[in-house]
């Protein structure tokens, strides 16, 4: 029987927020945005992503751009990205017990590459086609019938509302992390299939 796990990358597998705080910060100086300071940061993680671009001033159509240059600036930083702590292991445990292990990311593929290279995990996680705009759902989906898996078979984890949402319209489980960018109030409120507060709690789960 095959199973895949299907990993969000930045605030799931990699400690990305302080970076994307900082990259936030050098856009919003010449952009005219209100800088983020942790206090506001910690209040934006009870929220969803349309209310953080609400706060920032962002308009939706600014959106591709932002992630397209957000991208470029990531790649600067990527020396000071490290996995949350159990990450590794998990991967591992995960693998032992026979799923296969994606990650699905908006992140530049480039990135997420050399990122699972540094920590020893580009032969045991497969990196998917970068996260549309418009939803991972439709890359969710796209999976499913590019790679013959069942949908009973197949988890997504991630740390973002909008995982959740992607997950349940394309019919597969949800395990929602809360160590990421959004608060476990928020989380919780969408019903994930699992709510892990560390990643043992998945292995727990799953394996």
């Amino acid at each position: 029987m095959k199973q895949a796990i299907i990993l969000d990358f930045d605030g799931t597998l990699a400690n990305t927020a302080h970076i994307l705080q900082k990259i936030y910060n050098r856009m919003a100086k010449k952009k005219g945005w209100p800088s983020m300071t942790q206090e506001d940061y910690r209040r934006l993680r009870k929220g969803t992503l349309r209310k953080a671009l609400e706060w920032a001033g962002v308009h939706p159509w600014e959106l591709p751009m932002l992630l397209y240059k957000g991208r470029k600036e990531f790649l600067k930083e990527i020396t000071d990205v490290e996995l949350f702590t159990g990450m590794e292991e998990l991967v591992a445990d995960l693998e032992d017990a026979g799923w296969d292990v994606y990650v699905l990311s908006q992140n530049s593929q480039k990135a997420v590459r050399q990122i699972l290279r540094k920590n020893g995990l580009d032969d045991n996680v497969h990196t998917l086609k970068r996260a549309s705009l418009l939803g991972k759902h439709l890359n969710l989906r796209k999976f499913l019938g590019s790679h013959h898996y069942k949908k009973k078979d197949v988890w997504m984890i991630g740390d973002e509302v909008r995982d959740i949402i992607a997950a349940k319209k394309a019919g597969v489980h949800i395990a929602a992390v809360t160590w990421g960018l959004q608060d476990k109030s928020v989380l919780k409120q969408y019903k994930p299939d699992i709510l892990a507060d560390e990643p043992s709690d998945i292995t727990k789960a799953l394996c």
